[in-house]
Parts: C-alpha cells; sequence; structure tokens
C-alpha cells in the first residue's frame, strides 16, 4: 500500500485480489485523519452546519417560484432531538 497525494486529495494505491494497481480516497480507510468536526460533535450533531445549508438550498430549488406551502410540504415541521422531545424548524431558522 502507497499513500500519495493527486488531484489535491489523499490516495491510498493497493494492488487487488486479482494484482491490479487500484486507488480509492484515503478518506474511505481507517488511515485517514478523523473529521475534527465529528470528534468535536461526538456524535451529538446529526448534520454539520454546511450540509443543513445545502439542503435548505436543494428545497428552494425545488419549490423556486412557488410558494410557502410547498416550501412546508418538503421541509419537516419539527426534527427529533436527543431527549425525545422535538423542536420547530424552518428553513429561517437554519440560516
Amino acid at each position: 500500500m502507497v499513500q500519495r497525494t493527486s488531484w489535491g486529495r489523499e490516495w491510498v494505491d493497493f494492488h487487488d485480489a486479482t494484482g491490479r494497481l487500484s486507488a480509492i480516497p484515503i478518506d474511505w480507510t481507517d488511515r485517514a485523519a478523523p473529521d475534527p468536526f465529528v470528534v468535536v460533535a461526538a456524535g451529538r450533531c446529526h448534520l454539520r452546519f454546511d450540509d443543513l445549508l445545502r439542503l435548505v438550498d436543494m428545497v428552494e430549488h425545488v419549490c423556486k417560484g412557488k410558494n410557502a406551502e410547498c416550501v412546508r410540504k418538503n421541509m419537516p415541521r419539527v426534527l427529533p432531538s436527543d431527549s425525545g422531545a422535538s423542536m420547530p424548524c424552518s428553513i429561517d431558522s437554519v440560516r
């Protein structure tokens, strides 16, 4: 196995069962450094802030030119928390 950087990304090169040279991103292996967000969140957060912003963008794209009713149909009204209680969720609260 060889670790290398190519195209701005870390890769691991290895020979597969047939002897053919293959490569996979190091992030797919246990050789990658832990994601700092994942370490700090310690399992308490299911989505990163950037992921939530991307979700908002996707819903806005789906509902582009439509009224708020469309957004209500496509966005969850509540998100479960660790305690089992629910908290209100709206597009404005994610931004």
